[in-house]
């Protein structure tokens, strides 16, 4: 069974079964407590706090630890990034879930155009 970590953006798009996106239920996902804040704020304002902590709560089991190491090569990488590329945005939510993917050696599955190019991306749009 293959492992990926998932973005908010994809997260989202799983749980609406976007159909680019349902290739992966049967994966073991990974994904950090910053994405699930994410996840669960969309969903409260989307529905309602009893459908955000069903959801929020689905996906905990997937959390892996994010070590100070991979928050100093995250802030790095969007640093390095910004100074690359002006326009660049990258929330530090991704840029640690990036670096988090490649610690953990799969592959970082977004939606967010902005990895389109990067190596260890699994670009999928949604």
């Amino acid at each position: 069974m293959s492992e990926y970590f998932f973005d908010t953006y994809a997260l989202i798009c799983l749980i609406q079964e976007k159909e680019n996106y349902l290739r992966f239920s049967d994966s073991i996902i990974l994904t950090s407590r910053f994405n699930l804040v994410e996840l669960y704020y969309s969903v409260l304002q989307d529905y309602n706090d009893k459908k955000a902590k069903e959801i929020y709560l689905k996906f905990k089991n997937c959390l892996v630890e994010i070590p100070d190491d991979i928050i100093f090569r995250a802030m790095a990488f969007r640093l390095k990034t910004k100074k690359e590329n002006k326009k660049s945005n990258i929330s530090y939510v991704d840029c640690i879930g990036y670096e988090c993917s490649k610690a953990n050696k799969v592959k970082f599955v977004t939606g967010d155009k902005e990895f389109k190019d990067f190596e260890n991306v699994e670009f999928v749009v949604g």
